[in-house]
């Protein structure tokens, strides 16, 4: 756009958005300095050159600190350290002819270091002697003939401790970040992953889901065999588009349709997964419910749930599918393995483990089975007392079990009955087996089917030879996440913000909403938190190995819009365009307008 009749020897912020059905989008500004207005002698038309705009931001401004070679503890690596500057050129840089770029170093926020310009075909600087210990920012403006345009900035801390150069990306308000806590055995599994992907020609599936029918959708492309054998090669990236929206699928939308299409198959309404009462957590199990209204049916669901957390292992995505975590240890502890089944019992059927455990426990057993104290157990449990011997041969325990099925009473005998039909009677000596072989009919016994599917589904997509090396423990944690702390969160980010020379005013601004993001989050409850990170991620919960493991890197970038407008998220990215509010309460208001409508949809912003 031309812009004409600009009185000289002013300057102009010109500010352009884009403007849909929806909305206003996200306001990009430039600085325009007008000097003065040349004119050729006709006194006409203007010389050529002049009215040229100033460049525009530099873009994906990092800071990566850089290790002596063949040196990794803290004293080879001395008191100061080095650092390698990166940028890209802003965008329309051919058509305001830049020139170069200026490079500036500020210790502390304010003392200015020193100045560097360097050529237009230059995006990358190593510079040394940084102190650890200190804060320094690096500060890089585009420049033409009409002289430099807005400073991004990012703040770097030299590590005081030995880390990789990956963890020392930039952050604001922080000094140290949090390192990665992947296994070796989850670092190699990830490893295998990628290179699996990329041996061979890679092609491209694109798959266009309803959001509303996110669930249903997914069974029509991957619940059936033959075609999920297809679509799940190696070799297979999927690309997810929903419907009615404008999101491009770089990652980001494919974990969003894990973490949307997972929880929704797991709702308990749908009969094919239960919440177990007893799980301090919540966890769900199979239901026996669904199986026996539709047996293959629910074999297409559990099969399909399989293979959905097994994309989400392929492709690094965590999904909080919080299945309790006996599945992993019974799918894949391996053969030879024991598991005790009746300790597990106790988040299956509490009533059931309290009463039985009266059969072998002592008060003390019972404490150190239910993780407690004695004295915690004496307030919980003050009645609880072993049965006496005469009491259990009262009893007189049979090997077998009664189960209700969809209503009706149903019985197993649980070894081979004697000639006379009935079930053998359980021997004093046999009563911790007894207490196994019951606690795992429970469990497992109606639901066998139902897990077996889950595991096939997911070793159709990662073979069992990729998981084998990975505990329970660990491949739970590859699929669930972990759970995360704000200042975990904060150590871990990296933050940019857009500033003109002639407003040094908004990095202050920036810090003191940094803060205030911080103390928001703290504020936030467990549900509000998960919002947050489903919203910036599209995952509420942390990959294994912690918010440093997130890949791009958790990002806030400040923008100075209007405070009416709301908080964006870019999940692909997982990055944050966060206004430059006046004070904590706005901040809070809009981002917790942000999140509650963040469940209907994708745009592009």
């Amino acid at each position: 756009a031309r812009i004409s009749s600009l009185p000289a020897t002013c300057s102009y912020f010109v500010t352009v958005m884009a403007v849909g059905s929806v909305g206003e989008g996200m306001e990009c500004s430039a600085l325009l300095s007008v000097d003065r207005i040349a004119r050729d002698q006709a006194g006409s038309a203007p010389l050529e050159g002049y009215g040229q705009q100033l460049p525009s931001a530099v873009q994906h401004l990092a800071v990566v600190e850089i290790q002596a070679v063949g040196s990794s503890d803290d004293h080879a690596r001395g008191s100061t350290s080095s650092a390698c500057v990166s940028w890209s050129a802003p965008v329309g840089a051919e058509s305001v002819a830049l020139t170069g770029y200026r490079v500036t170093v500020l210790h502390n926020e304010n003392e200015c270091l020193f100045t560097r310009h360097v050529e237009p075909s230059t995006t990358r600087i190593y510079l040394s002697g940084f102190h650890r210990g200190s804060e320094y920012r690096f500060l890089v403006a585009g420049e033409n003939a009409q002289g430099a345009g807005p400073e991004t900035y990012v703040n770097f801390a030299p590590a005081t401790l030995a880390r990789d150069s990956a963890s020392n990306a930039a952050h604001l308000g922080s000094t140290q970040t949090t390192p990665g806590i992947l296994s070796d055995a989850q670092q190699q599994f990830r490893d295998a992953m990628r290179l699996q992907s990329e041996s061979g020609s890679t092609s491209c599936f694109s798959v266009r889901l309803s959001r509303a029918m996110v669930f249903e959708d997914s069974i029509s492309v991957f619940g059936v065999a033959s075609a999920a054998r297809e679509l799940l090669q190696p070799h297979q990236m999927l690309q997810i588009e929903f419907e009615g929206e404008e999101g491009i699928d770089e990652g980001g939308l494919l974990r969003e349709w894990l973490c949307l299409a997972v929880p929704e198959g797991c709702r308990t309404e749908r009969g094919f997964f239960e919440r177990l009462d007893g799980a301090s957590s919540g966890h769900i199990w199979p239901s026996s419910v669904g199986w026996q209204l539709a047996p293959e049916e629910a074999m297409l669901v559990y099969r399909l749930m399989g293979r959905l957390v097994g994309i989400a292992l392929r492709t690094g995505n965590c999904i909080g599918f919080d299945i309790h975590p006996f599945f992993w240890r019974w799918a894949f502890a391996g053969r030879g393995v024991a598991l005790d089944y009746f300790l597990a019992l106790r988040d299956f059927d509490r009533a059931q483990f309290l009463q039985r455990a009266r059969l072998v426990y002592s008060r003390p057993q019972l404490a150190s089975a239910l993780g407690l104290d004695l004295s915690s157990l004496d307030a919980v449990l003050p009645d609880w007392q072993p049965l006496t011997e005469e009491e259990i041969q009262a009893l007189e325990l049979s090997w077998d079990y009664d189960e209700m099925v969809c209503g009706a009473s149903a019985s197993r005998v649980l070894r081979p009955r004697l000639p006379s039909g009935e079930a053998p009677v359980v021997a004093p000596s046999e009563r911790h087996e007894y207490l196994q072989v019951w606690s795992r009919q429970r469990i497992i016994g109606s639901v066998e089917a139902q897990l077996e599917g889950l595991r096939g589904g997911i070793l159709e997509v990662v073979p069992g030879d990729f998981l084998g090396h990975l505990s329970p423990k660990e491949l739970e944690e590859l699929v669930v996440g972990v759970g995360w702390d704000v200042k975990e969160l904060l150590n871990n980010m990296q933050t940019f913000v857009v500033c003109s020379g002639s407003d040094q005013r908004r990095p202050q601004a920036a810090t003191l909403l940094l803060r205030h993001l911080g103390e928001v989050l703290e504020e936030f409850s467990p549900s509000q938190r998960e919002s947050f990170l489903r919203f910036v991620t599209g995952s509420p919960r942390l990959p294994a190995g912690g918010a440093s493991e997130l890949r791009p890197r958790f990002t806030v970038q400040f923008v100075q819009v209007s405070e009416e407008q709301l908080p964006v998220a870019h999940t692909c990215t997982n990055a944050l365009d966060l206004p430059l509010y006046s004070d904590r309460e706005t901040l809070r208001t809009r981002l917790l307008t942000a999140l509650r409508f963040a469940d209907e949809g994708f745009g592009l912003a």
